[in-house]
């Protein structure tokens, strides 16, 4: 139960509480309101109720303005100027919000947000009895801390229907180098002010130390700076180890692109070797069919020589009673049948000797092509 009353608290299934002064910090029946209104005692926010009186409320029947804008804005740019002035000695500001509401619960309101809450209660305590513009100013602590859901977004895109009287906040923005401008300084004063008091704190704690307190803090300073001496160190070291990795690293890329490139040549090598190897084979086989061919006419010119002088020895056997019958006729006749008879042997003897001459020149050749292909085959010294 408690969960449940914790999750609806400021919504509308809250029957308790108004949801609306949870969201906005005011509401249409004030406090005629069936529910509570729920004031806090501790808020970052104060409200100044009513505090902004604008001169220029006359609006069209559409909520067209039916007055001068530029005058309007110098008007609300002299008022914001004076309440960041005035409420900036109290405290750190984060955002002031001018209302320019024209229902009685929500026109005027001045809603000023501080960093801290102790400076919202140090400025509702200071605005006590205080008069601006000759009305006196009505403050309180608000429940309100995040505008994003108190203001009317249809507004701010230029939309809402119900003009002035809407219940949601319609606020009136001062001028952008106004703003920059207070903001500026606000930020500089502050932190001239956190200065000097982080000053006064350190020379207050000096004095409530005492010599010993003093030499150990002194101490502990020394024993910081060597640590980040030693920690100055220990980073060069990582980074000098870096550098020395990374030096490894490019040299082993440089010995990997060296190894592919070797492959890459070794490759390259044995490919040449190999067509070089092939046209050599193909070459010896070439020459090798060109010799049996050679060969082979040889051979038939052999038989075809020793057809011709088997056939002449036929002859000469056919004719040799003719040869007796010449000799016995006379031995004119018979000198010249053996005339004859040994120039045909001369010119066999002839042709055996040269074609055992070509036959020693061949085997010769052949021989001298073989020992060549070998070399050629064997691979040089120092290859791989």
């Amino acid at each position: 139960m408690a969960f449940h009353l914790q999750n609806i608290y400021g919504t509308e299934q809250d029957r308790v509480n108004c949801p609306f002064y949870f969201k906005i910090g005011a509401c249409t029946y004030g406090e005629r309101c069936s529910r509570l209104h729920n004031k806090p005692s501790e808020s970052q926010t104060l409200v100044m109720i009513n505090h902004y009186v604008c001169p220029f409320t006359n609006y069209g029947p559409n909520s067209e303005p039916l007055f001068d804008l530029r005058a309007a804005q110098e008007h609300l740019d002299d008022y914001y100027e004076d309440v960041f002035l005035e409420m900036a000695g109290f405290g750190e500001i984060e955002e002031v919000y001018v209302c320019r509401n024209l229902g009685d619960h929500l026109a005027g309101n001045c809603y000023i947000k501080y960093y801290e809450e102790e400076d919202a209660t140090k400025a509702y305590i200071g605005l006590r009895g205080r008069y601006y513009g000759g009305r006196s100013i009505n403050a309180e602590l608000s429940p309100v801390t995040d505008f994003r859901e108190a203001r009317c977004r249809q507004f701010d895109v230029g939309e809402c229907n119900r003009g002035g009287y809407c219940n949601f906040m319609h606020l009136a923005e001062p001028s952008r180098e106004l703003h920059k401008t207070l903001f500026a300084w606000q930020r500089k004063v502050h932190t001239r002010k956190r200065w000097e008091k982080l000053k006064i704190e350190k020379a207050v704690e000096e004095l409530k130390r005492g010599p010993r307190d003093r030499e150990r803090e002194r101490e502990r300073e020394r024993e910081r700076d060597r640590e980040r001496d030693r920690e100055r160190e220990r980073e060069r070291d990582r980074e000098r180890d870096r550098g020395d990795r990374g030096d490894r690293e490019r040299d082993r890329g440089e010995r990997e692109r060296e190894r592919e490139r070797d492959r890459g040549d070794r490759s390259e090598r044995s490919e040449r070797r190999e067509r070089s190897r092939s046209r050599d084979r193909h070459r010896d086989r070439g020459e090798r069919s060109e010799r049996s061919e050679r060969r082979e006419r040889s051979r038939e010119r052999s038989a075809d020589r020793s057809s011709k002088r088997h056939k002449r020895s036929h002859d000469h056997d056919e004719f040799e009673p003719r040869e007796r019958d010449i000799i016995e006729e006379g031995p004119r006749e018979a000198s010249e049948v053996d005339v004859n008879r040994e120039v045909d042997l001369n010119r066999d003897a002839e042709v055996n000797r040269d074609v055992d001459l070509n036959r020693d020149t061949e085997m010769q050749q052949e021989t001298a092509q073989n020992e060549q292909l070998d070399f050629s085959v064997k691979p040089a010294e120092g290859s791989y």
